[in-house]
């Protein structure tokens, strides 16, 4: 895995894991509204997955719709526009997944270019204050903030993805930008747990981790 990824999967990790569980280590992969393609844990995420599962961490796809029972027993929930494309995010599952958060679970999610259906994850991005624009085109990341995580980062590549934004009044906040300015990542630090915004739903893909 090139050092770049390997950095960002630990970033995902070391921002995600709620404050109150260091050893948080269940993630469900929400494949509910219908995955595009393959683009499931099994299928074009199957290498993350066994990077994660091969340092402990307990991975499942999620194919039913969002409710506290999917919710009650793990730690992060993943949402990417590509395993979520052919519906959008009802108003009860955004509202038990901002209960999740609240109570501590955290939260990724993956955006992408306008073909890909960007406004299925629009209402998730709604409520916690973030938002991703269309048809960007970005590929590398390589200005950060001064999170202590991005100190070893030198640069992100992304496959062709877009910018994000964050609402500071709802307690959103930009962390990583192109060489151009243009921010490809979001954090929103307003609730218990931790929630994260990146701008490309390919960064880890198979093709893009191998």
């Amino acid at each position: 895995m090139p050092d770049r990824i390997l950095r960002m999967v630990f970033y995902l990790l070391i921002l995600t894991v709620p404050l109150q569980n260091a050893h948080a280590d269940r993630i469900l992969w929400d494949i509910g509204h219908g995955p595009l393609e393959d683009y499931t844990l099994d299928g074009e995420y199957r290498e993350l997955r066994d990077r994660f599962e091969s340092i402990g961490f307990e991975l499942q796809n999620g194919d039913q719709p969002i409710d506290f029972d999917a919710l009650w027993d793990i730690d992060i929930l993943v949402c990417s526009v590509l395993s979520n494309y052919d519906h959008a995010y009802s108003e009860d599952e955004v509202e038990r997944i901002a209960a999740f958060v609240n109570g501590g679970g955290s939260l990724v999610i993956l955006a992408d270019v306008s073909d890909h259906h960007p406004e299925n994850i629009e209402p998730l991005l709604d409520r916690f204050g973030l938002s991703a624009a269309q048809g960007e085109g970005m590929v590398e990341l390589n200005r950060f903030n001064d999170l202590p995580v991005f100190e070893r980062v030198e640069s992100v590549e992304f496959d062709d993805g877009e910018t994000v934004g964050a609402d500071e009044e709802e307690g959103g906040r930009l962390v990583a930008f192109d060489g151009d300015g243009r921010p490809g990542i979001a954090v929103n630090d307003g609730y218990n747990g931790k929630i994260i915004l990146i701008g490309d739903a390919d960064l880890w893909t198979n093709r893009m981790i191998d």
